[in-house]
């Protein structure tokens, strides 16, 4: 199957070469000639494309680099600092604010460096002011590790970023772009597609399982007729956050936040948390981690973001929205 796209071009979002619109569908080529598109994805700032051989393509502006084609070392090891400040969280599970406050030495800097400083990304606005017209074709990503299949794409963006979700034929999630929506447990900006590795959850159930275990039940007495008298075990499997390991099945992207879907019908949202979208209460203003939302009684069979909402249809045929 081919690639064909029309309507607003801004961004090379199109994959056509230009940011000019297209009143008509035309067919998206360049790398993707030849190849059989299977899943497509778009968003304000960028699209992407699977193929049947499991390759992602890119195409659109690099904002917060969430097309995934950054592969400078200097790119690559802010990714890897990133993963590796994942421990750096509230003992509750949930991770700390993004908003920050520098330093005041950080700040000044030294007064002998005149320099301006480089350490804070440039703004989205001012991103599309200088993208380049290369980003407007389809790039294959190079990166993924080579046994690695993709079989699902999503992408998502709003005045904050952009970024992008994949999910492999084994179940694994990998992300890129805009770090607080990445799920790696930082805020730095992802280069390229990095595996999302700690999934968190609360409730019953097995350690790095996923699935929900039977209720074990405990004698409150000995004696004579003691067998008759029980009640529900306290675990402590129940208190705090435990990892699990879920099979993803599918990914979707909002305005700043993720949700994923697990083979066992379990969601996972991580982000932005403003108006209620992960689908939890939290203090901060973002859950850096995959986090189970356990509210949910019925197995879920598929989810929707959109920019700060989320549709969900469950097992049971209903249509849940928050």
């Amino acid at each position: 199957m081919e690639v064909y796209a029309w309507g607003s071009g801004n961004y090379g979002r199109l994959g056509l070469g230009s940011s000019t619109d297209a009143p008509k569908p035309q067919l998206v080529s360049g790398v993707l000639n030849g190849c059989e598109a299977v899943v497509t994805a778009c968003s304000w700032y960028h699209s992407a494309v699977v193929t049947s051989t499991g390759d992602v393509a890119t195409f659109g502006s690099k904002v917060t680099k969430c097309l995934g084609t950054a592969a400078s070392e200097s790119d690559r090891s802010d990714a890897d600092e990133s993963d590796a400040s994942s421990d750096e969280s509230d003992s509750d599970g949930e991770d700390k604010p993004v908003g920050v406050k520098a330093s005041s030495r950080s700040r000044r800097g030294s007064r002998g460096d005149r320099r301006p400083s480089n350490r804070f990304p440039t703004s989205t606005m001012d991103s599309g002011k200088h993208r380049s017209t290369a980003d407007f074709v389809p790039h294959l990503l190079r990166s993924f590790p080579s046994k690695v299949n993709v079989v699902q794409v999503a992408v998502g963006s709003d005045m904050l970023g952009a970024h992008t979700l994949a999910v492999s034929r084994n179940g694994r999630l990998y992300s890129w772009g805009y770090g607080p929506a990445c799920g790696l447990g930082s805020t730095k900006n992802v280069s390229h597609p990095t595996l999302v590795t700690k999934f968190l959850g609360t409730g019953a159930g097995e350690s790095g399982s996923g699935r929900i275990a039977k209720q074990e039940m405990e004698p409150l007495g000995w004696g004579k007729h003691s067998h008759m008298r029980y009640r529900q075990r306290t675990s402590n499997k129940h208190l705090g956050l435990q990892l699990l390991r879920p099979r993803i099945v599918k990914a979707s992207c909002g305005g700043g936040f993720s949700v994923v879907l697990s083979s066992e019908g379990e969601v996972f949202t991580f982000g932005l948390s403003a108006s209620g979208r992960l689908g939890f209460r939290t203090k901060f203003r973002a859950q850096l981690r995959p986090r189970r939302i356990e509210t949910l009684a019925e197995g879920t069979t598929d989810i929707a973001a959109g920019s700060g909402f989320v549709l969900l249809c469950s097992a049971a045929g209903r249509l849940l929205s928050w």
